[in-house]
């Protein structure tokens, strides 16, 4: 018989912590801060990204295409660094 979703998200999410906590108990500085450095390169990137299509004046043919990428951007990558960090709700 399969596993309900939620034990398996569970274990999934457990086994990730138990992986970062041992990284961060390392000695490999570059292993165990690689996390944070991904997420600030994604956040400055995300943000700069965010300041450029409010504030810089686009051509409309590019509109629709900044918009894909804002969307994405905010939707994907700012959601999950934020969930990973102070965790996601469960319906």
């Amino acid at each position: 018989m399969s596993q309900p979703i939620n034990e398996i998200q569970s274990k999934d999410v457990s086994e990730a912590r138990t992986s970062q906590k041992e990284l961060l108990q390392g000695k490999d500085t570059t292993a165990s801060h690689f996390i944070y450095w991904f997420s600030w390169f994604w956040a400055v990137i995300s943000s700069l990204y965010f300041f450029c299509v409010t504030f810089i004046p686009m051509p409309d043919k590019s509109q629709h295409f900044a918009d894909i990428i804002l969307g994405f951007l905010l939707g994907t990558t700012v959601a999950t660094i934020i969930g990973y960090f102070y965790g996601n709700s469960k319906e």
